[in-house]
């Protein structure tokens, strides 16, 4: 999950709210023990939804690909 729907500044900047979706991730976030994560406002939602869930230091589940030069055909 991003953190997207029930980061409470959404509500703020945005005016506006998928109640639905929200709900949703919530309860994900209540029942999931284990998160990837990269970045300290995604921990501490994720930690304020699940005290108990377990928060590792992860980026993306893939390495980033490598540069391909642009060559002329």
């Amino acid at each position: 999950m991003q953190t997207v729907y029930t980061n409470p500044d959404r509500k703020k900047l945005s005016g506006s709210c998928d109640q639905l979706r929200w709900n949703l991730e919530l309860e994900i976030h209540k029942k999931v023990k284990y998160y990837g994560c990269g970045g300290r406002m995604h921990r501490e939602l994720i930690i304020k939804n699940n005290p108990e869930a377990v928060i590792l230091k992860k980026f993306f589940p893939k390495p980033q690909p490598s540069l391909v030069n642009d060559l002329p055909k």
